[in-house]
């Protein structure tokens, strides 16, 4: 059940910031914008499992929760 709270919580991201970005700027910035956002959600499935599999190569499987954490807090204090 976590998980998918989780997966919820993470694909809000995205939403409120493409969300946001419309609102807040116009024109060229804006597509620029729009081309980062892109970008960060082309490369993420491809990053996702390279990050995963180096760090159980090195590290227990528990790590990559504590790796999650982590980037959860970074991303709240973004915010």
């Amino acid at each position: 059940m976590l998980s998918v709270f989780a997966g919820g919580w993470a694909t809000s991201f995205t939403t409120i910031g493409c969300a946001s970005v419309a609102e807040a700027y116009q024109g060229d910035f804006q597509a620029k914008m729009f081309a980062y956002i892109s970008i960060c959600r082309t490369l993420s499935p491809l990053l996702g499992p390279f990050l995963g599999g180096y760090i159980l190569a090195f590290y227990e499987w528990k790590a990559t929760f504590i790796l999650v954490f982590v980037l959860v807090g970074v991303a709240l204090l973004g915010m």
